[in-house]
């Protein structure tokens, strides 16, 4: 993002790491929740353009689940669901300070109100549990949790930064009759 110092979202290359697919079913079980929150938040609370806005990141777990547990749209959906959470979050709260009577009440007739308050509260908890969620699955992977799953290195392929850019059976040997910059120079434009 620009605004935002923050290293570039991590690319998956093969299946999710033990840590990720140990964290499916919770992964799972939130995009359920949310999805429910987001259908309550359109039909129940009206709220069409906060509830789409929802439906844009759940859309987004839910190619991430699609695309098994892809870690990249895992972290879309993570930063989607903390900007839509802390506003979600921030509006619950003015609506509880302005309102003129408790967030919940116990007078009859009342369950209509107490199931709105409820869903306007649940809204932004679902979504900072996934951003939570999201955070630690990107901070597994960016540790680099590969040892199940691993190709070549222990890091899904990918060099460390102070492993040798030239394995030692493919050095070239002492014997060679290369030499840098030996020879006679040639010159630009010179026929």
């Amino acid at each position: 993002m620009v605004m935002l110092p923050m290293p570039a979202m991590p690319t998956q290359f093969g299946p999710p790491s033990a840590y990720v697919e140990g964290k499916k079913p919770i992964f799972l079980a939130l995009l359920v929740f949310q999805t429910t929150l987001c259908v309550l938040r359109i039909c129940m609370l009206l709220d069409i353009l906060g509830g789409f806005v929802m439906a844009l990141g759940v859309g987004v777990g839910w190619y991430a689940f699609r695309e098994n547990m892809n870690i990249t749209f895992i972290c879309y959906w993570g930063m989607m669901s903390l900007i839509n959470g802390m506003f979600d979050l921030v509006r619950f709260i003015d609506t509880a300070v302005h309102s003129f009577g408790p967030v919940f009440t116990m007078e009859p007739g009342s369950t209509s109100y107490n199931i709105r308050s409820l869903v306007m509260l649940l809204v932004p908890l679902s979504c900072l549990a996934g951003a939570v969620l999201a955070y630690f699955m990107y901070k597994n992977v960016a540790d680099g949790d590969y040892d199940q799953h691993s190709f070549s290195s222990g890091r899904m392929g990918r060099r460390d930064e102070r492993e040798p850019l030239v394995n030692a059976r493919s050095a070239p040997s002492d014997n060679t009759s290369f030499a840098a910059f030996a020879g006679q120079g040639q010159r630009l434009g010179a026929v």
